[in-house]
């Protein structure tokens, strides 16, 4: 329990099971891409069901993680060609956060961030929001073939895993 990964077989769902909440358990975490945000369309959001309920009947969500600077359609979790969603541990606590990306039709792309662990409950806004730099309309960062949207590596041998996401419409020669 707690200790791996499930990533749904389709790379276009957005549902992962894994330990956010450092309990010790697997918690699901799955996407509502286009669920809107009041009046804004298509925002999107992630909710995380806690794994160590009772699973029975209609079970609310433990957390609703949202991104107050996505824009109208950024379809927070949902990219067409790769994953959108993902738990990983990028801040080097021991727990696994959660990273959702968000394609930002004309604004290059985002991939937001909420940190992990006990506190990931209630309507949180998103810890972090990774962008890269000079980006151009339609880059589509954390959007590539499928898998591969993201990749976690320790680069710089900090001891925290490095986040690495794919721009495929990104023009290097500006």
């Amino acid at each position: 329990q707690g200790s791996s990964t499930y990533y749904a077989p389709n790379p276009r769902n957005a549902l992962v099971v894994g330990d956010v909440t450092g309990d010790g358990i697997d918690d699901v975490v799955a996407g509502a891409p286009n669920a809107d945000r009041g009046a804004t369309p298509g925002v999107g959001k992630i909710l995380v069901f806690d794994g160590s309920g009772a699973w029975s009947g209609t079970i609310s969500p433990r957390a609703t993680l949202d991104a107050s600077k996505a824009n109208q359609y950024a379809n927070v979790s949902g990219v067409f060609l790769s994953s959108g969603l993902f738990v990983h541990d990028v801040t080097g606590d021991g727990v696994r956060d959660v990273l959702g990306v968000a394609t930002e039709s004309g604004a290059g792309g985002s991939i937001y961030v909420w940190k992990g662990g006990s506190g990931l409950s209630g309507t949180l806004d998103a810890t972090a929001r990774l962008r890269q730099q000079n980006y151009v309309k339609d880059d589509s960062m954390g959007n590539a073939a499928p898998g591969v949207g993201m990749l976690f590596v320790d680069f710089d041998r900090d001891g925290i895993d490095d986040v690495f996401a794919a721009a495929p419409f990104a023009d290097l020669n500006g």
